[in-house]
């Protein structure tokens, strides 16, 4: 079982309900390389949730992830349509298998909780509710603020690469420079 940290106990196993609930949410994306679509995993029956499930226990005690899931497509997304010939002008995106996208939201959801616990008001992402929208919204903000009040500012970010691809660069480098 995963554990959540010191003032949690043990999360459960996964039981069939559960995931049989999360596969049928929201499964309106694209296939892994595994060959499963999320749609595919919504019409299981009770028996193939409960062997899935199995499944996904003996994972978390330690078995190995079944080859055909253990491997992600890379989707390369264009940033910049003016540069197709240009590597840095795509932005990667790893699509998972379906099988473990949906273990996955279902243990975010078994953490969520714990992920509260150490939110900040610093923190852009990995937080439900939050995300790269409302790092630039906040640092606009800021900046407008202190030129308003004639103060000098400036001020950094960690791990905002989606956000940098929203980012107006022609008045970054301005106030850069």
């Amino acid at each position: 079982c995963l554990y959540r940290g010191p003032e949690y106990d043990r999360i459960e196993d996964i039981r069939c309900e559960q995931l049989a609930a999360v596969c049928k949410k929201d499964y309106q994306s694209s296939a892994g390389l595994d060959g499963w679509h999320p749609s595919d995993l919504a019409i299981l029956s009770t028996l193939a949730y409960q062997k899935l499930a199995d499944m996904l226990n003996a994972i978390e005690r330690g078995a190995s992830w079944p080859k055909a899931t253990a491997t992600t497509r890379a989707v390369f997304l264009p940033k910049n349509f003016d540069k197709p010939h240009d590597p840095l002008s795509y932005r990667v995106l790893n699509i998972a298998s379906s099988i473990y996208r949906r273990w996955a939201t279902l243990r975010l959801r078994d953490v969520a909780p714990w992920i509260a616990l150490w939110d900040d008001t610093a923190l852009n992402a990995g937080v439900p509710g939050k995300g790269a929208n409302d790092a630039w919204h906040t640092s606009a903000l800021e900046i407008e603020k202190a030129e308003l009040g004639g103060a000098h500012y400036s001020g950094g970010s960690l791990d905002i690469f989606k956000c940098f691809d929203q980012l107006n660069r022609d008045l970054i480098l301005k106030l850069a420079a």
